[in-house]
């Protein structure tokens, strides 16, 4: 189905800060055990590039904790963002009639 197609990616905005043993207790607390899901943390040096790309802001606080809007991306095989919402704590209807679309295909 399409649905086992549907991959989720969880990228932290603070590699200095989160380890991957913090990651680990990230995925144990919310429940996170499907392959489907991969959380992850991307180079220091590569954080801006990917904040970039996605649209997403932050910024790196005075006691060095980093300040970030969250959101979702839904990509294509090609790796463009087909849509994205900064709408994280609500089901975005459009954001998931995009996903539904893009199953479907």
């Amino acid at each position: 189905s399409g649905r086992d197609r549907l991959r989720v990616v969880a990228l932290t905005l603070d590699p200095e800060r989160d380890s991957l043993a913090n990651l680990g207790e990230f995925q144990r607390t919310h429940g996170i055990e499907s392959a489907r899901w991969t959380v992850a943390r991307p180079s220091i040096s590569s954080v801006a590039q990917l904040a970039a790309g996605l649209g997403v802001t932050y910024r790196v606080l005075p006691d060095g904790t980093v300040d970030h809007q969250s959101a979702f991306a839904l990509l294509d095989t090609s790796g463009r963002i087909v849509t994205r919402t900064t709408n994280t704590q609500n089901p975005d209807p459009q954001f998931v009639a995009a996903v539904r679309r893009a199953l479907q295909d």
